[in-house]
């Protein structure tokens, strides 16, 4: 009896924690459901998928060039660095040009590429977007500066072939081949496009004043 009215108060405490216990491990049980699953069995291989290639970097050093399947690799030692094998559009953004004949624009192009040499597109440059954005920029700018306003307006197409090919010789240094190069639009600033609307709309009147004399004389 003696025995028993002593375990009383420890069932009696055991019962109070009973429901905070359950719960403790309910929500530990859940947490572990949420985790992640180890990364490729703690890193023993990596796979490789269609368009892509991954540098395979030993204690830091490039080894190799992993084409895409099932590859292994040592785990804490070997990192494979992803490099994308297909084409990538590059949007440049709108860029301040001046004509030869001082007139102020604005344009913007668009930019295929596709690298065909991994190592030279991951280790030549550090920003490889970066780099070709600021060179397109550049040619822009110099293209541009050769034409009269007037000829921008007609020279998209001839634009997009002189880029296409001043570009490609620059970026055979970063493993690069620059597939197209479309120039979205050539926007003059808003006086000029005032000042044309104007001699545009003067030009105009001057016609059909000549319209309606020549109409007069006839009859």
């Amino acid at each position: 009896e003696r025995t028993n009215r002593s375990a009383l108060p420890k069932m009696r405490l055991l019962l109070l924690l009973l429901p905070g216990v359950v719960a403790c491990s309910a929500n530990d049980l859940s947490r572990l459901g949420r985790r992640r699953p180890p990364k490729s069995a703690f890193g023993f291989f990596t796979i490789v998928t269609q368009g892509n290639v991954r540098l395979l970097e030993r204690f830091g050093k490039y080894k190799t060039t992993l084409d895409p399947g099932f590859h292994f690799k040592i785990p804490l030692v070997d990192k494979a660095r992803p490099v994308t094998t297909k084409e990538i559009v590059l949007d440049t953004p709108p860029q301040n040009c001046i004509t030869a004949d001082n007139a102020p624009v604005s344009a913007d192009a668009v930019v295929y590429y596709r690298i065909f040499d991994p190592v030279l597109a991951a280790y030549g440059v550090a920003n490889l977007n970066l780099a070709i954005s600021n060179l397109v920029k550049t040619q822009i700018r110099s293209e541009i500066g050769k034409l009269s306003l007037d000829d921008t307006f007609s020279a998209r197409e001839t634009l997009g072939t002189v880029l296409l090919n001043s570009l490609q010789e620059p970026t055979d240094a970063w493993g690069v081949s620059i597939t197209r190069v479309e120039i979205q639009e050539i926007t003059p600033r808003k006086e000029i496009l005032n000042s044309m609307e104007q001699v545009g709309g003067g030009l105009l009147k001057r016609e059909n004043e000549k319209t309606e004399k020549r109409t007069c004389e006839l009859f």
